[in-house]
């Protein structure tokens, strides 16, 4: 990974500092970063993901002032992976993510300037489903706190509302903003949602989603800290991925605190914990 410092003074302080990546949404990019370069208080790192449209080049050619990263040899996306690659360059207090395809209104963060307290963080809904929902403004502090965004995520969806949960169960408040002029997302055919991902299928990476984020949920909740550890949340997915791939739909895990001492150390104790998902039958419909 490279980065590539514009013309932004390394020694001043914005308020923000607003990421975006890329792969495969140049076009997108175009229309939006215009509209991140015009905030005020705010410094832009764009994140070209091994992009081939090249996002990296048209950067440096005409915003010279954001700062860029690129991460090279990926050849599938990973949402939480390039935003937190991006992350890494903040200096201020706030950070705002945004996807490529994420308009605002050229003065949004003075509009959401007076929504933000020293314990929240903002995300939005859009009016035409969940096309906003990778967007939110949180403090950088909390977002190193719960240490960023989960990388084990390797399909479409699911990232952000792990993110959204850790920093709620850390304590933040989590404000959601209604539909408004003052930020919308491009509309474009559903097939570029999952073009870069190794699983097409977006269904499936939602249900492959939704089971881990159940597993690790309870697992979080046994615990005093802030992530699980990374071998074993990798265990997890690739768990709950051979449980759809044998349409088995069920997911044990063992926890914690199984060991004893003492007057009952002739004793094995065992605790696991059950995940199991199954599709809803409807009334007349036929078996698949």
């Amino acid at each position: 990974m490279s980065t590539q410092p514009g013309h932004t003074d390394e020694a001043s302080s914005p308020r923000f500092t607003l990421v975006v990546t890329c792969k495969g949404r140049l076009a997108h990019l175009r229309q939006s970063l215009p509209l991140f370069m015009q905030q005020s208080d705010t410094r832009v790192v764009v994140v070209d993901y091994s992009c081939p449209d090249g996002t990296g080049d048209f950067v440096e050619a005409n915003f010279p002032a954001a700062q860029l990263v690129r991460v090279p040899d990926r050849p599938y996306f990973n949402a939480s992976a390039a935003r937190n690659a991006g992350a890494k360059l903040a200096r201020s207090p706030h950070l705002i993510f945004c996807d490529a395809d994420t308009i605002l209104a050229s003065n949004f963060t003075a509009l959401i300037e007076p929504l933000l307290t020293s314990d929240n963080f903002l995300t939005f809904r859009s009016a035409s489903g969940n096309s906003l929902g990778g967007s939110c403004v949180v403090i950088t502090r909390h977002f190193q706190q719960v240490r960023g965004f989960d990388e084990v995520f390797s399909g479409y969806g699911g990232e952000d509302l792990d993110f959204y949960w850790r920093l709620s169960r850390m304590g933040a408040q989590r404000l959601l903003c209604e539909p408004t002029d003052f930020i919308r997302a491009i509309e474009h055919r559903p097939l570029l949602r999952s073009r870069h991902y190794e699983v097409k299928d977006i269904r499936k990476s939602f249900l492959q989603a939704r089971a881990y984020r159940l597993v690790k949920e309870t697992l979080l909740g046994l615990v005093f800290t802030a992530e699980l550890p990374l071998a074993q949340r990798r265990k997890i997915w690739a768990d709950v991925a051979a449980a759809l791939n044998e349409d088995r739909f069920e997911i044990r895990v063992q926890l914690p605190g199984n060991s004893t001492s003492g007057f009952l150390n002739d004793w094995q104790w065992k605790r696991e914990l059950l995940v199991s998902f199954a599709r809803i039958k409807k009334a007349g419909s036929k078996p698949q």
